[in-house]
């Protein structure tokens, strides 16, 4: 038998030790060196899976942290835990940020109201909002398919200037590519 071979539209490895089938199923080549063997031979702010390389989940030990907003950024739940539901849903894998509402010395109030939103993202997502990460009683916000088609999460909250917030980019059951943008203000009109 062929060391490499289709059989029932699946690709058969019976190459020796330390080699696998190329793309084609033609031929056994050489195990490509993996990325890393452990967390420490990765860079920082990564983890070893699989022998790859992956940008580290947020979670509640190390959260993402959001810089100056507004703030957009194009992520990834399939790397992500499923840890945390929202009181809307969720429960899927999911990413966790860090925001602290910006403070401004002329404002009047010591409160700003801000922008949660996953518009554009390839998955359903769910949105929640805590003031302490790991407790679900902190929860200040959720939200879950704003717009019925894409199912994608939008949100706003009532944040008090100086503290930290606990952003959950959730999902319902699904892994894959998000956007999130967090900014100043409301959300659009068509937020319920």
């Amino acid at each position: 038998q062929a060391p490499c071979a289709i059989e029932a539209d699946v690709c058969v490895n019976r190459c020796p030790d330390g080699q696998i089938c190329d793309r084609t199923c033609t031929a056994c080549i050489a195990l490509p060196e993996p990325d890393c063997r452990e967390n420490d031979d990765c860079e920082a702010g990564q983890v070893c899976q699989d022998n790859l390389c992956f940008e580290a989940p947020g979670t509640c030990v190390a959260p993402r942290e959001v810089g100056p907003l507004p703030f957009v950024a194009r992520t990834t739940t399939v790397n992500g835990l499923a840890q945390h539901a929202g009181g809307c849903g969720g429960g899927g894998n999911e990413q966790i940020y860090r925001v602290v509402v910006p403070i401004d010395p002329n404002a009047i109030l010591d409160q700003m109201r801000l922008c949660v939103d996953t518009s554009g993202s390839a998955i359903d997502t769910v949105l929640h909002v805590r003031s302490i990460c790991g407790f679900p009683g902190t929860e200040i916000a959720c939200h879950d398919d704003f717009d019925g088609q894409n199912r994608q999460a939008r949100l706003d909250f009532v944040g008090r200037r100086g503290d930290p917030y606990f952003v959950f980019v959730d999902t319902f059951n699904a892994s894959g590519d998000v956007i999130l943008e967090i900014s100043a203000g409301a959300c659009a009109e068509d937020n319920p």
